[in-house]
């Protein structure tokens, strides 16, 4: 996201590009006020030159499995110095979807087969999670207008219907007794219940760690937590609820199993938890979304900041 184009950003000398989801995409943001950009002028104050440029590579509702595949096929070819990857909570119920829909052709990996009224490729399409959640808004206008269209056009042999839309939030995961409908299983078992998810998850992270540091790049994994992990109140009307609450009882298990993993992986792990629950900052999420708003973005992005400069991630050329 962002006029970063390949060319110009390997002119610089210090070249950070960060993978993520919605949250570093900037979900509900323009694009000057997400996180990558305001990481960028902060560093850029704080170092004194501008001989810097950060990379937006998130993408809504990717995940460590799909950001390993991007990393390989677009983001190396930026030549990054630096390369975050931003975890979210999602991503170890996205991980397990998407892993149990992919099919390999050809060396590329796609998703998933629909019906045969999508055609003879059989590729089901998706236009991203914004879509998703206002397609049920636009549903009853939708079967109207689509109605002639569905009795006529397969009959003439142009595929058509309903089964090639991709259904980003058909879940189902079989947790003892349990049948998770959504990502936020790991927030109501404990951790040795799912430990082999997140442990998968993990993997995806150590391929995608490998894949940079083979081109001469740093890597660091960054744990983003969300409200409830700091501040239950933050987002009163979030449209989320009737997937979680704001006090199950594993929701902390997403920071300890990677707080256990630090001493078997090569790569640095931050976690900006302690930060966002040291605070006194409020409102930085959206009162009815999840997700950063620009207060929480800077405050992001003055915890990276502040964590790349103190560690020394910041390569200066």
């Amino acid at each position: 996201r962002g006029g970063n184009a390949r060319k110009t950003f390997r002119t610089f000398g210090t070249r950070i590009a960060i993978l993520g989801d919605s949250f570093v995409f900037g979900f509900g943001l323009q694009h000057e006020n997400t996180m990558p950009t305001v990481l960028e002028e902060m560093l850029r104050e704080e170092l004194g030159h501008q001989d810097l440029a950060v990379l937006n590579a998130g993408i809504v509702s990717y995940a460590p499995s799909l950001e390993k595949l991007l990393f390989e096929e677009v983001v190396k070819h930026y030549e990054p110095t630096l390369v975050i990857l931003i975890l979210d909570t999602t991503d170890i119920g996205d991980d397990y979807k998407y892993t149990i829909e992919a099919v390999s052709e050809d060396g590329r990996t796609v998703f998933p087969r629909a019906g045969p009224e999508c055609g003879e490729e059989g590729m089901a399409h998706y236009y991203g999670a914004a879509v998703e959640i206002l397609a049920p808004l636009f549903e009853p206008l939708r079967v109207s207008l689509a109605y002639p269209f569905s009795v006529v056009l397969p009959r003439l042999g142009i595929p058509f219907g309903k089964n090639c839309a991709y259904n980003y939030y058909k879940f189902n995961l079989k947790i003892g007794d349990a049948v998770e409908t959504n990502r936020f299983f790991h927030y109501r078992h404990p951790l040795a219940e799912t430990h082999a998810y997140f442990d998968a998850t993990l993997g995806h992270i150590q391929e995608a760690a490998e894949s940079v540091r083979a081109t001469g790049s740093q890597f660091v994994l960054v744990i983003a937590p969300r409200y409830q992990h700091w501040n239950p109140q933050e987002c009163p009307d979030n449209w989320e609820l009737e997937d979680y609450s704001v006090d199950e009882p594993y929701q902390f298990e997403y920071c300890r199993f990677f707080e256990q993993a630090r001493p078997r992986v090569a790569f640095r792990i931050f976690d900006m938890l302690p930060a966002f629950q040291a605070t006194d900052q409020t409102q930085l999420v959206f009162r009815d979304d999840p997700h950063w708003n620009r207060r929480g973005s800077n405050f992001a992005a003055r915890t990276l900041a502040d964590y790349l400069v103190k560690q020394d991630l910041i390569e200066v050329r």
